[in-house]
C-alpha cells in the first residue's frame, strides 16, 4: 500500500496502481480490511485521472463496499467527493452536485439543503477539516458553475458564485493557521483553480446582471 502512495506521488499512476492491488490481493489473502477501502478509493482517483471511468467506477464500487463495514465519516466524505469527481468526468454535472452535496452533509450535520442548489451557511463551514471542506465546495461550485452553461439557467451561477465565496473564506481560515512552507505551498496550487473559476463564474454573473457588488 505505501508503495502505491509514493509512486502516487511521483506521478507514476500505472505503478502505484499495481502495487494497489498488490496490497489488496495480499489483504484479501489474510483477511485484513485495514488497508483495503483506502486502496480501491485511490485507484479509483488514478483512474479518473487517467480518463479511464469505467474502471473507476468499479474500484469506487469496490470502495464502497468496505466503507459500509467501517462506516467512518471522513470514509464517506472521501468517497462521495471521488463519485462526485466521476460523474463529472462523465458530464453528469447534477449527479456530480449530488455527490457533492452528500459530502458536505456527512461534513456538516446541520447542513440539510432544501434544493440542491442551497449553499451551507458561513457559520457551518467552520469546521477543523478545512481541506476536505475546501475540496468539497471548490467541486460543488464547479459542477454549479457546469450546470450554468449546459442550462443557462442563472440561478446556478448564483449558487455557483456563493459557493466560491466560502471556499475563499475557508482559504482564508485556512491560511493563518499554516506553519510550514510546503503546506502554504499545497495550498497555493490548490487555490490557484479555484479562483480562475471564481473569477470566471464572477465576470458571467456580472454580463448577466450588470452588478459590480
Amino acid at each position: 500500500h505505501k508503495l502505491g502512495i509514493a509512486y502516487e506521488t511521483k506521478g507514476d499512476f500505472l505503478k502505484s496502481i499495481m502495487y494497489y492491488k498488490k496490497s489488496v490481493a495480499l489483504s484479501l489473502q489474510y483477511n485484513i480490511d485495514e488497508n483495503l477501502f483506502d486502496s480501491y478509493l485511490n485507484m479509483g482517483l488514478l483512474s479518473i485521472i487517467s480518463k479511464q471511468l469505467d474502471s473507476a467506477g468499479y474500484y469506487l464500487n469496490k470502495a464502497k463496499f468496505y466503507v459500509l463495514k467501517s462506516p467512518a465519516n471522513d470514509k464517506w466524505i472521501d468517497l462521495y467527493d471521488n463519485l462526485g469527481d466521476l460523474a463529472f468526468e462523465r458530464g453528469n454535472y447534477e449527479k456530480s452536485l449530488e455527490y457533492d452535496n452528500k459530502a458536505l452533509m456527512y461534513m456538516l450535520p446541520k447542513y440539510k439543503p432544501r434544493s440542491p442548489i442551497e449553499n451551507p451557511s458561513l457559520a457551518e463551514t467552520l469546521i477543523s477539516d478545512k481541506p476536505r471542506m475546501l475540496r468539497s465546495l471548490s467541486s460543488r461550485a464547479y459542477s454549479l458553475l457546469q450546470l450554468f452553461y449546459s442550462t443557462h439557467d442563472v440561478t446556478y451561477l448564483k449558487s455557483a458564485y456563493g459557493a466560491y465565496s466560502l471556499s475563499d473564506f475557508v482559504m482564508d481560515l485556512s491560511r493563518s493557521s499554516l506553519l510550514t512552507d510546503a503546506s502554504k505551498t499545497n495550498l497555493v496550487e490548490q487555490a490557484k483553480p479555484i479562483y480562475e473559476n471564481a473569477i470566471e463564474t464572477c465576470w458571467q454573473l456580472y454580463k448577466l446582471t450588470h452588478c459590480d457588488s
